[in-house]
């Protein structure tokens, strides 16, 4: 594995994590970002029918941007992540069904664009690449061939709620929007990237918690004969972290490198700065045709939880 490197704004990596064209995220020219080398935690998995883990880490808060100022500014203070794997043979399975789906959707696009009928691909923190409407988890029992189509989301649906319940396990019940066991509320939405698409860095909702389930990492076309991951940073999902204790050489913030594991499901404060980076070729491109194969597609399924994500901890 490569080194993962300090990023500044001398790197495109680096200035992306700077969000120059953000009100609510940008930093100053002169941050510089350290990789988080961090040890998870493992706790307790009750369904293990389901999950062969449940671990956690501690990220310093980044509280230097516009939008960080209504939160506490205290040095030490760490949001915490999740991350649950699901078991190998129930996801390969799921997984197998959820890209059909996505490539399904994202040919559904492409085809709106030539003016026929179709999915629509929504732009938000994404540039290039196919977004769905955040409907994934709505039911759909009044329109059977719909139902039928996304027996894959229903069943993703309930990983989430059973994540959900033992995220929550020690939380008041009266608290929480739904019971142990019940479907959690939210809405999820479908990602295709292909090379050199990427999603700038962003935020979700506000005291509540998001995740990410990733589907396949996808893949640089083959006939890139340097392909590789460039720095340990293409098509990564990363996470904008502050400063941490032990910064050296003027590094100012932190970040963590999640790379897209199939059949890992990723949960975090919606208020946590991230973005995925694009996976950069080395050399020239492929055909159009190799970019647009299934093993090109790096696919996940984003949530946004009505869960609440509780306040930062001390590191």
């Amino acid at each position: 594995m490569d080194q993962l490197p300090v990023l500044d704004k001398a790197s495109p990596e680096g200035r992306e994590l700077l969000a120059p064209g953000s009100k609510r995220l940008s930093l100053a020219q002169m941050c510089k970002f350290s990789p988080l080398r961090l040890e998870p935690q493992s706790l307790a998995v009750t369904d293990t029918a389901l999950f062969t883990d449940h671990l956690f880490l501690k990220i310093p808060c980044d509280y230097q941007c516009d939008f960080a100022r209504r939160r506490r500014r205290v040095q030490g203070m760490a949001d915490c992540l999740h991350v649950f794997h699901v078991q190998r043979e129930l996801a390969e399975h799921l997984n197998v069904r959820l890209a059909e789906l996505a490539l399904q959707k994202e040919r559904w696009a492409r085809a709106r664009l030539q003016g026929e009928e179709a999915e629509a691909n929504v732009s938000k923190s994404n540039w290039g690449g196919f977004q769905s409407h955040d409907d994934c988890f709505v039911d759909r029992t009044d329109d059977p061939e719909a139902y039928c189509r996304m027996a894959c989301l229903r069943e993703l649906h309930r990983l989430c709620s059973a994540a959900m319940d033992e995220l929550c396990v020690d939380v008041d019940p009266e608290s929480r929007p739904q019971r142990v066991g019940e479907l959690c509320g939210g809405v999820a939405w479908i990602n295709v990237n292909r090379p050199e698409d990427l999603n700038f860095l962003h935020v979700h909702e506000e005291g509540k918690y998001s995740g990410v389930y990733f589907v396949q990492p996808g893949e640089i076309p083959p006939s890139d004969p340097k392909h590789r991951i460039a720095g340990g940073l293409n098509g990564h999902l990363v996470f904008r972290g502050g400063m941490q204790r032990d910064g050296v050489d003027g590094e100012t913030h932190s970040y963590l490198a999640v790379p897209p594991e199939a059949g890992a499901l990723w949960i975090f404060p919606g208020t946590m700065p991230h973005c995925v980076f694009p996976r950069r070729r080395q050399a020239p491109s492929g055909s159009h045709h190799e970019e647009l194969s299934a093993a090109a597609a790096r696919i996940s399924v984003a949530i946004n939880f009505d869960e609440s994500a509780p306040p930062s901890v001390m590191l």
